[in-house]
């Protein structure tokens, strides 16, 4: 079961094919190939992944529950407490810091700003705690992405 509050209407659609999401401190993964990183440049590939497991300590060992696995599908849920409205398949698993996200991926993940601010603004009332007033200049217009980009920078890796 995955949460789709915010961009439901983009996945039900076709429009949202990327999904972003923090690593916990108690997962991990199991490398199976590698993909060239478009938001690298000069060719560089990065890791992929099989799986995303987590682990969680029981009274006298280590539980392991797979997470999110290539090539299964999920259902798709609103919210929680309600039933599923679809399904997705995860085709790719690796990871990727979201402050570096190409325009092409923000789009892929729902969000048609130009400036990666709406999908920041999103990520950081879910992950971070930065305050609407950070996005904004003090007239009240947005910032650049470029100035919303140099201000996630500064803040602790861990959450993006």
């Amino acid at each position: 079961m995955t949460q789709f509050q915010r961009t439901l209407k983009a996945l039900l659609e076709g429009r949202k094919t990327e999904t972003s999401r923090i690593v916990k401190p108690n997962e991990y993964t199991w490398i199976c190939g590698e993909r060239s990183a478009p938001w690298i440049s000069g060719g560089t590939y990065v890791s992929l992944y099989s799986q995303v497991i987590a682990e969680t300590p029981t009274d006298t060992s280590m539980r392991h529950r797979i997470v999110w696995e290539q090539d299964k599908d999920y259902a798709i849920v609103p919210r929680r407490g309600v039933h599923s409205v679809g399904r997705y398949r995860v085709e790719a698993i690796w990871r990727q810091d979201v402050r570096t996200l190409t325009l092409g991926q923000v789009d892929a993940e729902g969000f048609s700003d130009e400036l990666w601010v709406g999908f920041w603004w999103t990520w950081c009332s879910m992950h971070d705690r930065v305050k609407w007033d950070e996005f904004v200049t003090p007239d009240g217009f947005p910032r650049s992405g470029t100035e919303v980009k140099q201000m996630l920078m500064k803040r602790p890796a861990e959450r993006y």
